[in-house]
């Protein structure tokens, strides 16, 4: 009881200053949507959307569990489309009886990871000008992982767990298969995009209020990740900028503990475990710097703003999310008229 009044009296607290700085300032919430949208529309359902079907559909056929070392899989994988995949990886394993809740938490632990494109493209060669600060801040980011990892197996709890065959569904035809995993795909960037326009729209008002530089800084970078980059970058400070990676913002945490929700793992949890992995991203970042320095002369001075830079991009989004939206209503057309059968 009291758990839930707690729970209560927190959602109203937070609605009541959110819905407060909203009229206070209403054009820097609609330009943090705005940006949210775009980042979303341009970036986020073409190059998430795609791991996340991917990831379901993975899971679902049953490949993954045919795999003896799922760990260095998902390890890899999470790399490839970022911080949700993974997430999405390990609630389906949850959720198939796979791992327990033991197991979502250490597999989490070094499986929650920045794409490499982001890392390297995005925060590298468009942020800093620098192909070198990519790569390092990647390998920095893989090495914490690694630490991670290692610290899970050395340190963490030991308990067998005995994975339940029974709760492996297969599907029984290839179509049903598809359009199951592209529901759920479209149900989990949905989730993601909302709660980065939501941050975005935070981020942005927070830069407004009369707070000093740096608080309104430090502010902005933990909220949402890319804005974050965005305003740490002409700082050129590598070790925080691959800190903050690692982390991913508080809208990357909230959007894991959306996926995740069917595990029961806390949101402390995961804070804790990105703060730990951050740390160990910054440390190895100042030691790859003392190996290979990079000096400051070597980065361009950056005014990245999110914007849908090819116009095809949001046109290509649209199109995804229309298309999956008609499968989900064939297939519930298609479900109802089963249903209508087995009646008659």
């Amino acid at each position: 009881m009291k758990k839930s009044t707690h729970k209560l009296s927190t959602s109203v607290i937070f609605l009541l200053i959110y819905m407060s700085l909203l009229f206070l300032y209403p054009e820097q919430s609609l330009k943090g949507v705005r940006s949210g949208l775009d980042l979303s529309f341009s970036v986020l359902i073409p190059s998430l959307y795609p791991f996340l079907f991917c990831s379901a559909l993975f899971v679902k056929s049953g490949i993954l569990y045919s795999i003896s070392h799922k760990g260095v899989s998902l390890f890899i994988l999470s790399f490839t489309g970022g911080y949700p995949v993974g997430a999405k990886f390990v609630s389906e394993l949850y959720e198939k009886g796979q791992t327990d809740k033991n197991g979502a938490v250490k597999l989490l632990s070094y499986c929650i990871n920045p794409s490499v494109s982001f890392c390297f493209s995005t925060v590298g060669v468009t942020l800093l000008k620098s192909r070198k600060a990519g790569l390092l801040i990647l390998s920095a980011i893989v090495l914490s992982s690694l630490t991670m990892a290692l610290i899970s197996f050395l340190f963490g709890e030991r308990k067998e767990y005995k994975t339940k065959q029974s709760n492996i569904y297969i599907a029984d035809s290839f179509s049903s298969l598809f359009v199951s995993s592209l529901k759920d795909g479209l149900s989990a960037i949905i989730t993601i995009c909302g709660f980065v326009v939501l941050f975005s729209s935070l981020s942005f008002i927070v830069e407004a209020l009369p707070l000093s530089e740096s608080i309104s800084l430090l502010f902005g970078c933990v909220l949402e990740v890319t804005r974050g980059v965005v305003l740490t970058a002409e700082n050129f400070s590598l070790p925080f900028i691959s800190a903050l990676l690692s982390f991913g913002g508080f809208s990357t945490l909230f959007q894991l503990k959306a996926i995740l929700q069917k595990t029961d793992i806390s949101f402390l949890t995961l804070f804790m475990e990105r703060l730990i992995s951050a740390v160990f991203s910054a440390v190895y970042t100042f030691l790859l710097l003392k190996l290979f320095p990079i000096p400051k002369e070597t980065f361009g001075t950056s005014s990245f703003t999110v914007t849908p830079s090819p116009s095809y991009s949001v046109s290509v989004s649209l199109c995804l999310v229309l298309m999956s939206v008609l499968f989900i209503m064939g297939d519930s057309i298609a479900g109802r008229k089963a249903l209508t059968d087995e009646k008659r």
